[in-house]
């Protein structure tokens, strides 16, 4: 009688069965610590502020400071915009010791002008009556125009009186702030020329842009007065900001007689004197 073979347990660990339940259990415990990691909240990195001293101050020398939170990543913030007035200094500009310098300025008859004009509208700019008198200058054919005292054209007046023109000194300006000194006649006021440049001075320091122009081509001894079309043809003039005196001294320069020994004076009434002019 043949006995019947009683086959072995397996022992294949694939199907042992207590070998799978092991398994299980580990891979189980397995998988449980991979879930806590992933549902756990990201631990965020050290800031520069929460490092030790010694390690915040070894990262900066590094170049490996606390990223920007603008996103830069390479711990550089990004550049602001520029703006020029971020340089803008606090020095007075007056403090720097340049001044504007007083101009010397053309004299003239408004019938010499040319050209629109207008003159200045207050007082100030208006002198009072003066003397002037022309005086042969060496080595040019023209004159220049002194200022003299009215003292001295009294003493010599059989020699001076005829000589000399008796105005006002007024600032003006054409357009684009173009300045002159305008001499607007005094006296013989019955004189049509006179009398018709006295209009148009007044004209002119109302602010409108007037012209003076001779009508002695057509037969009239006096100028036509002129204003522009539109009150807003040019822009505002922009006065200068010296005296009429400052004004006046830089136009004149040393063209003052002011004593009997001056050299121009010698030079009108015909003395030996120093001529030096």
């Amino acid at each position: 009688m043949v006995k019947a073979k009683t086959p072995k347990q397996s022992t294949n660990k694939l199907t042992n069965p207590a070998k799978i339940k092991t398994g299980l259990k580990r891979a189980g415990a397995t998988t449980g610590m991979q879930t806590v990691e992933q549902t756990a909240a990201p631990v965020p990195p050290p800031t520069d502020e929460s490092r030790p001293a010694k390690v915040r101050t070894k990262a900066r020398m590094n170049g490996s400071a606390t990223p920007a939170p603008n996103g830069a990543g390479n711990g550089i913030a990004k550049p602001s915009k520029f703006s020029l007035a971020d340089f803008r200094t606090e020095q007075n500009p007056k403090a720097t010791g340049i001044e504007p310098t007083c101009p010397a300025l053309p004299m003239m008859r408004l019938a010499d002008v040319k050209d629109f004009f207008v003159l200045h509208p207050h007082d100030s700019y208006w002198s009072n009556e003066v003397a002037l008198i022309q005086v042969p200058t060496k080595g040019s054919t023209e004159s220049t125009q002194h200022l003299i005292l009215d003292g001295i054209v009294k003493k010599y007046s059989d020699q001076l009186q005829a000589r000399v023109k008796y105005c006002q000194i007024v600032l003006g300006a054409k357009p684009d702030n173009v300045f002159f000194l305008g001499l607007i006649p005094t006296r013989n006021l019955d004189n049509t020329f006179n009398a018709s440049a006295i209009r148009a001075a007044v004209q002119a320091k109302s602010g409108i842009w007037t012209t003076v122009t001779s009508r002695k081509s057509e037969g009239h001894d006096d100028y036509f007065i002129g204003k522009a079309q539109e009150g807003g043809a040019f822009l505002e003039t922009k006065w200068p900001t010296f005296s009429l005196d400052e004004i006046v001294e830089v136009t004149v320069g040393d063209k003052f007689i002011t004593t009997d020994e001056h050299s121009s004076l010698d030079r009108l009434l015909g003395r030996r004197g120093k001529l030096t002019v």
